[in-house]
């Protein structure tokens, strides 16, 4: 998987929120994020590609570029078909958990998590640096661990019934 087909799903699910809406700024934030709780929670990366240390935060390289015409303005679509079939369920849920701790806070807001004093961001990023400088992954699995977790929907007991899987057709 790569960063943009995540960065897809955060767009759509976004537009598919009655409150969601999404920026490069935000959605490099969530692409972050994720990576973050998945080596953290999964023991894994979700996707391969480097998350690089820009000054307003951490990015995604491609997932910037692809979404730079966009400005600070809504992103209204997602740069092609949302593919989830290459998903286990753990990474699925993975993703809807990320969106959903998150999605209430704007793209200043996300920024200002991502500049954590103490987070690899914060230790990563230097000015001097063009093209920015790529964040290891074991630093960002390292201080995602140390972070209380966020609320996962896997850890919520629901009687399977009552259980209203629709939320699948917006991944």
């Amino acid at each position: 998987m790569k960063a943009i087909d995540v960065a897809n799903i955060f767009i759509e699910l976004a537009n598919d929120d009655e409150q969601g809406n999404i920026t490069n700024m935000a959605v490099n934030k969530l692409v972050y994020f994720a990576q973050g709780w998945s080596l953290a929670l999964l023991n894994k990366p979700l996707f391969d590609d480097d998350i690089l240390a820009w000054q307003y935060g951490p990015v995604e390289k491609q997932v910037y570029y692809t979404f730079k015409p966009c400005g600070r303005d809504l992103i209204e679509e997602p740069s092609e078909n949302v593919d989830t079939e290459n998903l286990n369920s753990d990474e699925i849920d993975l993703i809807m958990d990320v969106y959903n701790h998150y999605r209430e806070y704007s793209s200043i807001g996300l920024m200002n998590l991502s500049h954590d004093e103490e987070g690899p961001w914060a230790k990563n990023y230097d000015m001097n640096v063009i093209g920015g400088t790529v964040i290891p992954k074991k630093e960002i699995q390292a201080y995602f661990k140390k972070l209380k977790p966020i609320k996962r929907f896997s850890d919520v007991c629901i009687p399977e019934e009552s259980i209203d899987n629709s939320y699948l057709s917006l991944v």
